[in-house]
């Protein structure tokens, strides 16, 4: 229904800019056999703690508060043009939250980026870590 509100001049011209995007993500990207990047400019938003375990900012079930629509989504990039992205962990900030990474790569080469995945994996132990739980500020 939201998509009959829009003019069909402006559908088309946003589709000229996200076509002009990809094509600068695909030469980018093309130099590279993966780009890793940050997925989230911080640690995971916290919004309080309770009874020592942390209460996140927006469980799932939520609409989007002010913290979310705020904090620029990092993935959004490779969302738009149509990279496969995967995210993967790779840590915790100060206050224990986790931190994760984006693997790029080009577009329709979704398989290399599951292999960076896994061979991340296979060199790290991110993924077996969990934060330190109950938590304490």
């Amino acid at each position: 229904m939201a998509g009959r509100m829009m003019p069909a001049s402006d559908y088309l011209t946003a589709q000229r800019i996200r076509n002009q995007i990809r094509r600068e993500a695909d030469q980018l990207v093309s130099q590279f056999d993966a780009v890793i990047a940050p997925t989230w400019p911080n640690g995971a938003a916290l919004r309080e703690v309770r009874d020592g375990w942390p209460v996140p900012a927006r469980p799932e079930w939520e609409p989007p508060n002010e913290i979310n629509s705020a904090t620029p989504k990092l993935n959004s990039i490779a969302n738009l043009v149509g990279h496969p992205g995967l995210a993967i962990p790779c840590g915790f900030d100060e206050d224990g939250l986790p931190l994760s990474v984006q693997i790029v790569s080009s577009a329709w080469n979704d398989q290399s980026t599951l292999d960076f995945g896994m061979a991340y994996q296979r060199e790290t132990d991110w993924h077996l870590q969990r934060p330190p739980f109950p938590w304490r500020q």
